[in-house]
C-alpha cells in the first residue's frame, strides 16, 4: 500500500492553510486506499486465492483494473479503480461498489433523509455542492432517482403480512396539498392498536375520493394480508367507509368521530350561535354514561329544533354509531370518541407536504406521507388502559359473540 503520511516535522511547521489542505488530501488518500484494499479483498475471496497464487479451480482470473472513477463517501470524493475478473463460471459483482455506482449507500440515505426533512430536489446542488465536492451528482433528476430506490420499502410494506391481532382501528381520509395540481387526491389511512396496546400504521393508500370502492379495496387488502376481525372501527361520517367496512368486517362495532359530528352540527348554525353551542356538544361527548349522553342529545336537539332544524337533525342522526364506545372500558373512551390519533399525526405531516405542490405524481406524495408517518410511529405511546385490551379482544371474538347470541 502506498504511503501517504507526510513527514511529521514538515507538517508541524506548515501554516494553517497548508495544514488543512494537507489534512484533507491525507484523509481522502487514506479513505481511497482502504476502499481499494476492500475491493481487492473481495476479488481474493471470490477467486479463492491471493494474487500470485496458482488457479486451483474454475473461478476465473484477474484482468487488471477499470478506468479510475471518483466515488463519494461521506463528504469525501475518492479516486477508485475497480479490479476486473475474467473467465470462470460465475460473474464477479462487487457488493461494496457495484458497476456505475458514483456514491456509497450512506450518501444516498443522507440525500433521501434531507428530502424527507424538506429540502427540495432543486435545492440540493446549491446547498450541498461545497460539502460533497464538484464530482458528486446532485441534479434534480439524480435526487429523484435516489428517492425512487427507497420506494421499494413502501411497496414491500404494502404487501407485508399482518401477524398481530388488533383490537381497535381508526380510519380517515386526509386531503393534502401535494401531488398534481389538477388532481385532488385523498390519503386513506388506517391505524390500529393491538392486544399489547402498541399502535401501528396499517394502511395508507392514495385515491381520488373517499368512495365505498376505494375503502373496500383498503379493507379487503388488510384482510387478505392477515388482519382479523377487530372489536371496533372509529371513523368519520362518510357513508362509503361504513358500507365498505361492514362488508369486510361485519361483526365489528362502529364508532363515528365526535369531532367530525360537532363540526357538521356547528356548520349548520349561524356563526353567532356556534360558540354558545360548542360547550353543550362537548358535554355530550364527555358524558359519563350512554343514557346521560342520549338525554343531553335530546335536550340540545329540542332547543335547536325550532330555528335550526337541520342542526337538530344532524345531531340526532346515527346515534347508535355516535355512542358505540360506551360498550368498551372507560379508560379507552378518550381514544375511541374521535379519530384524533390520525389527525394529530397529520398536522406535522402537512407542514412538509404543503411545500411539495410540485410533486408530479400521487405515488410520490403517498410515499412521502408514508415516510413521514413511519418516522412518527417511533414515538407513539401505548394506549391508555392497554392492560384491558386482551380482555376486550377475547370478548369481541366471533366465537364468543356467537355463543352469546345462541344463549
Amino acid at each position: 500500500m502506498k504511503r501517504v503520511y507526510p513527514q511529521t516535522p514538515a507538517l508541524a511547521k506548515s501554516s494553517r492553510e497548508d495544514f488543512l489542505s494537507t489534512l484533507e488530501e491525507l484523509c481522502r488518500a487514506k479513505v481511497g486506499e482502504l476502499v481499494q484494499a476492500v475491493l481487492i479483498a473481495e476479488v481474493d475471496e471470490f477467486l479463492g486465492r491471493l494474487r500470485g497464487e496458482r488457479a486451483g479451480g474454475q473461478t476465473g482470473y484477474r484482468d487488471g483494473y477499470e478506468a479510475e472513477r471518483t466515488v463519494t463517501y461521506g463528504s469525501t470524493p475518492v479516486a477508485i479503480r475497480r479490479p476486473r475478473v475474467r473467465g470462470g463460471r460465475a460473474r464477479f459483482e462487487s457488493e461494496i461498489l457495484p458497476p456505475y455506482r458514483r456514491r456509497f449507500e450512506d450518501v444516498d440515505a443522507t440525500l433521501h433523509e434531507l428530502w424527507i426533512q424538506g429540502l427540495s430536489t432543486r435545492d440540493f446542488e446549491p446547498s450541498l455542492r461545497a460539502l460533497l465536492g464538484e464530482q458528486t451528482p446532485l441534479s434534480p433528476s439524480t435526487i429523484s432517482r435516489v428517492n425512487k430506490q427507497f420506494h421499494d420499502d413502501y411497496e414491500k410494506w404494502c404487501q407485508r403480512f399482518i401477524a398481530n391481532e388488533f383490537v381497535y382501528l381508526w380510519a380517515d381520509g386526509v386531503y393534502l396539498g401535494a401531488g398534481p395540481s389538477d388532481e385532488r387526491r385523498v390519503m386513506l389511512v388506517v391505524i390500529g392498536v393491538d392486544r399489547n396496546g402498541d399502535k401501528a400504521l396499517l394502511a395508507i393508500e392514495d385515491a381520488f375520493a373517499e368512495s365505498e370502492e376505494s375503502w373496500t379495496a383498503v379493507f379487503e387488502s388488510l384482510r387478505k394480508r392477515g388482519l382479523k376481525d377487530p372489536a371496533m372501527l372509529v371513523a368519520d361520517g362518510a357513508q362509503g367507509i361504513w358500507s365498505a367496512f361492514s362488508k369486510t368486517y361485519p361483526r365489528a362495532k362502529q364508532q363515528r368521530c365526535w369531532l367530525h359530528k360537532m363540526r357538521n352540527v356547528l356548520d349548520k348554525l349561524p356563526e353567532r350561535m356556534r360558540a354558545q353551542n360548542l360547550g353543550p356538544l362537548r358535554e355530550i361527548m364527555h358524558a359519563e354514561s350512554r343514557a346521560h349522553a342520549k338525554s343531553l342529545i335530546d335536550s340540545l336537539a329540542r332547543s335547536l329544533e325550532r330555528d335550526y332544524s337541520k342542526a337538530a337533525t344532524c345531531l340526532r342522526d346515527d346515534q347508535e354509531r355516535m355512542l358505540a364506545y360506551y360498550a368498551f372500558p372507560k379508560p379507552h373512551w378518550k381514544h375511541l370518541r374521535t379519530t384524533n390519533i390520525i389527525e394529530s399525526n397529520f398536522d406535522p405531516v402537512r407542514s412538509r407536504t404543503d411545500v411539495c405542490k410540485r410533486l408530479r405524481s400521487g405515488t410520490s406524495a403517498t410515499y412521502l406521507v408514508y415516510a413521514l408517518l413511519v418516522r412518527r410511529t417511533e414515538h407513539w405511546r401505548k394506549l391508555s388502559g392497554y392492560q384491558l385490551l386482551a380482555k376486550v379482544h377475547q370478548e369481541m371474538s366471533p366465537r364468543r359473540i356467537a355463543r352469546k347470541k345462541a344463549a
